[in-house]
């Protein structure tokens, strides 16, 4: 009988013992195109099952779906929030893992920045933010709505849970408002959580310069000083100053709370609208203080929390092309030393260690935002990642959840379901006339993109741009391009490209002629 090493990984790093893998479990898509379901957050777990739970925002369908964790983790929604207006852009922000209650349930918060308000004062996407308590008997009604109260304010483009601000044993909630005020200066407001939450604000934090916006972008950051109070950042990228600089603030969580005890972070003029995204990364250097990192369009800045913070950074990482998302995700490898994301023209994921650098452990280039680890969620004792994919790469919208574990790196029998090799197998029929099917197999979970090239090289079609796992697979094309216009006869070209997501973004290329005759 054949032996061999099972490889069904979609990275692996290996040692003379061990192998350390990131294997795809799910792929949960959205309801229908436009509906862009990609907003991923992992939300602790909201229910007290003993397994993390995962949320999951449609930025254009207005809607928001939960799903419990367990053993095995499914891909049906148990929860479907939906109580906004059309267009309000409900789950365009979210967060969860906090308790603001205090009763022991992680709790949900959902953004919806169009929302608009009255009577009897009408205004036009002034924005919203629901509140939803966890417990065994979660439903889809609000607990606490909070309300922006001017004309297109944006009340809600951002949230975060900002831990326990004021230390009275109950988690805080900080939400940004760039557009807040009739010179965009912004404003972020802080709510304290209670027995009794409600919704009136207790910290008001306004942007200083007109155009400011300020809340563009909000963050927990933990304890990042070490006393005691947890911190929150807020950026105030100046976008529509045209000022090229940007800032952010770090807001230190104790006795008083606001700008008076905060420290301020400023881009200079050649990195574009710093301050755009800021996150808590945890404690990426195992030191016992929390970390942070500030993006601007063409740098990120890395900086390591202590007792006195200072405006120069630990780390600066500069992307081939501008920064979209930076973001924590706990600790994926299970190492002692907290994880985070990065992305530009690629997906870097970089592993905490004790003397961090520029270079990131895993790279990829399909395009993912957001990405975030999401917390146990199938019961294997490992961080899981969830990657969102929407807007104009896939306007229905996915996420793809990842596992990341580590396998013993013994020999044992290959599953006899999956193929042995990458393979694209010659289109049937061929020639054809009005429809072809293309067949592939593939021997390890990567991600796929299967095109077809006119004879003067040309990309006429894209038939698959995703993750899939090993197996078998049939694509049908029908000889029509992007404008879903019939092409001419003549000889194509189908070439299906198979990305390892790896360090070194090798790839393989398999490639067949196809004929079409009208």
């Amino acid at each position: 009988m054949k032996f061999i090493i099972i490889i069904i990984l979609l990275i692996a790093f290996s040692n003379a013992y061990a192998q350390q893998q990131l294997d795809l479990i799910a792929t949960i898509a959205g309801e229908k195109p436009g509906d862009n379901f990609c907003n991923v957050k992992g939300v602790g777990d909201v229910n007290g099952d003993g397994y993390d739970d995962v949320l999951i925002g449609a930025l254009g369908g207005n809607y928001a779906k939960l799903y419990f964790g367990g053993a095995p983790f499914d891909t049906i929604a148990d929860l479907k929030f939906l109580p906004d207006a059309y267009g309000s852009k409900f789950g365009y922000s979210l967060d969860g893992g906090g308790d603001l209650n205090g009763d022991g349930y992680a709790d949900i918060i959902i953004g919806a920045p169009y929302s608009s308000s009255g009577p009897p004062d009408y205004f036009y996407a002034a924005g919203k933010v629901y509140v939803y308590f966890g417990g065994p008997q979660i439903d889809s009604e609000p607990d606490v709505i909070m309300e922006g109260a001017g004309w297109h304010y944006q009340f809600g483009h951002s949230v975060s849970f900002a831990g326990d601000m004021n230390s009275d044993g109950f988690d805080d909630i900080v939400v940004g408002a760039p557009n807040d005020d009739i010179d965009a200066h912004g404003r972020a407001y802080i709510y304290f959580g209670g027995a009794n939450m409600d919704s009136i604000v207790d910290v008001l934090i306004e942007g200083t310069e007109p155009f400011d916006m300020l809340g563009e972008s909000v963050s927990g950051a933990g304890d990042v000083n070490g006393d005691g109070f947890d911190d929150v950042l807020i950026g105030a990228p100046q976008m529509l100053a045209q000022r090229d600089i940007g800032k952010a603030y770090l807001i230190y969580g104790g006795d008083e709370i606001g700008p008076i005890n905060s420290d301020l972070f400023i881009g200079d003029t050649t990195k574009h609208y710093y301050g755009r995204w800021v996150s808590g990364l945890g404690d990426v250097n195992n030191d016992g203080f929390n970390d942070f990192g500030i993006l601007s369009d063409w740098l990120i800045n890395i900086y390591f929390g202590n007792t006195i913070i200072d405006s120069i950074p630990e780390l600066t990482l500069i992307p081939d092309r501008d920064f979209w998302y930076l973001g924590g995700l706990g600790d994926i490898n299970k190492d002692g030393f907290d994880d985070f994301v990065a992305v530009s023209k690629y997906v870097d994921i970089f592993l905490g260690n004790s003397s961090l650098d520029t270079i990131p452990d895993i790279s990829f280039s399909l395009w993912y935002s957001p990405i975030c680890g999401v917390g146990d969620i199938n019961g294997d004792s490992h961080v899981e990642i969830g990657f969102g994919r929407g807007g104009g790469w896939d306007p229905t919208g996915k996420v793809y959840i990842y596992s990341y574990g580590i396998v013993d790196k013994i020999e044992e029998k290959k599953d006899e379901n999956y193929p042995e090799e990458f393979k694209l197998n010659q289109n049937y029929p061929n020639p054809f006339n009005s429809s072809t099917t293309i067949s592939y197999d593939l021997s390890v979970s990567c991600s796929i993109r299967l095109e077809i090239f006119n004879c003067l090289a040309r990309k006429i079609k894209i038939l698959v741009l995703e993750q899939q796992n090993p197996g078998s697979y049939n694509v049908t094309w029908n000889g029509k391009d992007f404008n879903d216009q019939d092409v001419a006869s003549g000889i194509y070209l189908a070439k299906l490209k198979v990305e390892y997501l790896n360090k070194t973004k090798s790839h393989l290329i398999k490639t067949q002629k196809l004929v079409l005759i009208r």
